[in-house]
C-alpha cells in the first residue's frame, strides 16, 4: 500500500526538479548568448571605428 503512493510522489517530485533545472540552465544558455551578441557587436564597432 505505502509503494503505490511513494512511488508518484517521488516521479512528480523528480518532474518539478527536472523542469527547474530545465529552466535554470535555458536562463543560463540565454544569457550568455546575449552576453556573447553584445560582444560581438562591441568589437564590430571598434573595428569599424578603425
Amino acid at each position: 500500500m505505502s509503494m503505490t503512493r511513494v512511488v508518484p510522489a517521488s516521479l512528480s517530485v523528480a518532474g518539478v526538479g527536472a523542469v527547474m533545472g530545465g529552466t535554470v540552465l535555458y536562463v543560463i544558455l540565454s544569457l550568455v548568448a546575449l552576453i556573447a551578441m553584445l560582444l560581438a557587436a562591441r568589437s564590430l564597432r571598434l573595428r569599424a571605428q578603425r
